[in-house]
């Protein structure tokens, strides 16, 4: 039994007929059969990538979803899904290439929307599911390692700030991290360690466990506040 479908003239992109809003959608598709090896589905989805530029290597990334992987230049083996997960660069910048494009960000998993926006350079190793997880700021780019971020706003002005894990809406909320400091926190609950900028080697767990602590180091604070 042949199976007839047709496209219905109410169902278009960006207002064109079926036929050309097929032929557009289509350039915003890679489905890793080409050099790169990364699957993209999404208007702009990695379209930075430079084989070239990563010594010839295959990326193996996979970006789902607005501007994913936007300008991503040579990071491999990265996962990102939903609008504009692990974008990089900034706001203004709208271009298909751009002076912020970044390097050797490799290994992390993006899950949700604005999830690591602002990645930058050599920020390797890092789960963020939730919304606006790492999303870092347009001028301070996310550029750390090893986290674990799970739930709304988790580590969202996340910078430099590596080995932490935060589960719950807006743990490590304000945590930044530069050099030595913000690492290697657990917070797990809501607003757990949610003032934290640089403090290290905390454990909180529990509703605002650790709150209001901004820069204190080696804490345990097990319950309500």
């Amino acid at each position: 039994m042949a199976l007839n479908v047709q496209l219905s003239r109410r169902i278009t992109l960006d207002g064109l007929d079926p036929v050309n809003a097929t032929r557009n959608l289509i350039k915003f598709i890679n489905l890793g059969v080409g050099e790169d090896r990364n699957v993209a589905l999404g208007y702009k989805s990695q379209v930075s990538y430079d084989k070239v530029a990563a010594g010839n290597e295959p990326g193996y990334n996979v970006g789902i979803g607005y501007e994913c992987l936007y300008f991503n230049q040579t990071s491999k083996y990265n996962v990102a899904m939903g609008y504009e997960c692990l974008r990089g660069g900034n706001i203004a910048s709208n271009q298909y290439t751009s002076p912020t494009l970044y390097t050797d960000s490799n290994n992390n998993v993006a899950i949700g929307y604005q999830c690591g926006q602002f990645v930058g350079s050599d920020a390797d190793n890092n789960v963020l599911i939730g919304y606006q997880c790492g999303l870092a700021a347009s001028d301070n780019n996310f550029t750390g390692d090893s986290n674990t971020y799970i739930g709304y706003q988790c580590g969202k002005v996340n910078i430099g700030g590596s080995e932490n894990v935060g589960i719950g809406k807006c743990c490590l909320f304000s945590i930044t991290g530069t050099g030595d400091n913000g690492k290697q926190n657990v917070a797990i609950g809501v607003d757990c360690l949610y003032s934290n900028v640089t403090g290290s080697f905390n454990v909180a767990m529990g509703y605002q466990s650790l709150y209001s602590n901004t820069a204190s180091n080696n804490n345990v604070a097990i319950g309500y506040q």
